[in-house]
């Protein structure tokens, strides 16, 4: 039998949840998860896009992850985002996310984070052809005006 001190702090570390705030607008939510600020949508069929962002001394921190079909992209391979009526182009890291700490990941990242906010639609096709669409209804309403802002706690 659990002591009952046991069971207490496994009922509090169960029950408190990984996100402890979470809003909703339209298939676009935001939340935070062990310090991330996280902005999400999921599609139809069950595919995430992603944003994860941290304040770290505060300099953004931000990582895009993908999954379609259940997996993240191909590892080292090119992912393709259609957004409106343009494409980004960004490399997944070895463990299929999309990193974007390097220069031209960050201005891409840039870009992408206020085309969603203004953009009707988004597609993402993987190197392996796997493909989704996601709706961009309510990004512009959770997504905050600057990329991963330190002041927005993202």
């Amino acid at each position: 039998m659990i002591g009952l001190r046991k069971l207490a702090v496994f009922l509090i570390i169960a029950l408190v949840p990984g996100t402890a705030s979470a809003a909703q607008v339209g298939r676009w939510q935001s939340g935070i998860v062990q310090g991330y600020t996280k902005y999400w949508t999921v599609n139809n069929d069950g595919a995430h896009f992603t944003i994860w962002c941290k304040s770290q001394r505060n300099k953004p921190v931000s990582l895009i992850s993908i999954d379609i079909e259940g997996q993240p992209a191909p590892p080292s391979k090119r992912v393709e985002i259609a957004i409106g009526r343009s494409f980004v182009k960004l490399d997944a890291d070895r463990n299929g996310y999309l990193p974007t700490n390097c220069p031209t990941c960050a201005d891409n990242f840039v870009y992408l984070w206020n085309q969603i906010r203004s953009a009707t639609r988004l597609a993402v096709t993987f190197a392996d052809d796997r493909h989704a669409g996601f709706s961009l209804d309510g990004a512009r309403d959770v997504l905050p005006g600057t990329a991963c802002s330190p002041a927005s706690g993202g």
